[in-house]
């Protein structure tokens, strides 16, 4: 049996001849982003016998080929964390992307953000998660950007990115959801405790981090595919796992 492994940065020709071994060693990050970043590869809307020909007829072509051969069998470790723990964590895969949000208009979010008080201005929202202007928290967003113009005249957009700042002021703190290194926000894994190299938060939320670590303000990305291990594993044919702590998880499994 040959074997391979897969780690981050290897290049593409690399990957592919690592997953063509017969055994395969990789983390569940990795073969999930390959698995995303092979989907333009799987022609939406064919049958399995017009996408094995086609890719048949760019079989000379390394880079026209998709980087995984197939889901066959995975053997999970730490399966309870994976299937249960991480389940539903989406994984994003992005690319720089052009927005019509500009690093103003998140500056000019923080800024008036600060002035809100809780409860007279906003309030927690009910599921636990960000946050709500009452009405006088609206108003004053409003006055406050009176002046600024642009998509500040649209009460949609001041509710949206002013809730956003609140989230980046309140919710997100330095050597818990992230670190700062290199003048770089860089997220924290809070199932793993590592860092995790190259993720942003996104809807402008890890540009908010930025300012307010007074770090140089990246480029917003743009989804391309997104997907959970819940949705992710099932697809392979045939799917085990270990864990030491795996017996008292078993109903949930």
């Amino acid at each position: 049996l040959t074997v391979g492994w897969t780690v981050t940065g290897q290049d593409s020709n690399v990957r592919r001849q690592q997953y063509a071994c017969d055994i395969t060693y990789s983390t569940a990050r990795e073969v999930v982003f390959d698995y995303l970043k092979d989907l333009p590869h799987r022609s939406r809307g064919q049958n399995d016998l017009l996408n094995r020909s086609s890719r048949l007829q760019n079989e000379n072509d390394p880079q026209n080929q998709p980087l995984l051969r197939g889901l066959c069998f995975a053997l999970v470790d730490e399966a309870d964390s994976i299937f249960l723990d991480e389940a539903t964590t989406p994984l994003i895969l992005s690319k720089p992307g052009q927005s019509t949000v500009t690093e103003a208009d998140y500056r000019v979010a923080l800024r008036i953000a600060r002035t809100l008080d809780e409860d007279l201005h906003y309030h927690r929202h009910e599921s636990g998660r960000g946050y709500v202007l009452s009405i006088a928290g609206e108003s004053r967003v409003e006055q406050a950007s009176a002046k600024v113009g642009g998509l500040w005249n649209v009460s949609r957009f001041r509710r949206f990115i002013a809730t956003q700042a609140l989230v980046a002021l309140h919710d997100y703190h330095r050597g818990q959801e992230y670190v700062v290194r290199n003048d770089k926000v860089e997220i924290i894994d809070l199932n793993t405790g590592r860092i995790a190299e190259g993720r942003q938060w996104n809807n402008g939320l890890h540009q908010l981090v930025e300012i307010k670590e007074q770090c140089e303000v990246s480029p917003q990305n743009e989804t391309i595919a997104q997907i959970t291990y819940q949705t992710f594993f099932p697809r392979y044919l045939k799917l085990g796992g270990t864990s030491a702590t795996v017996r008292e998880a078993a109903p949930e499994l």
